[in-house]
């Protein structure tokens, strides 16, 4: 099955961008089923936080440990 570009649900808290989300691994689901259906396991990002550090790239290297413990928080 092929999916549009259209039918891809960005604001989805598994998307991540460069390869297939859990729930789509896991049970072969998609954003939007051929029959119009929303993914079951569809979880809406309300909230976005940007952090941007500009800096030499030692420090970019050694903060990007931090940004998963400040997404799941």
């Amino acid at each position: 099955m092929s999916i549009s570009f259209t039918q891809i649900r960005f604001d989805c808290r598994y998307l991540k961008g460069s390869v297939p989300c859990k729930p789509h691994k896991q049970h072969g689901v998609h954003c939007t089923a051929a029959d119009g259906s929303i993914c079951p396991y569809y979880d809406q990002v309300t909230e976005n936080v940007l952090i941007i550090k500009l800096g030499a790239v030692g420090d970019v290297i050694r903060t990007t440990p931090i940004l998963e413990p400040v997404k799941r928080e």
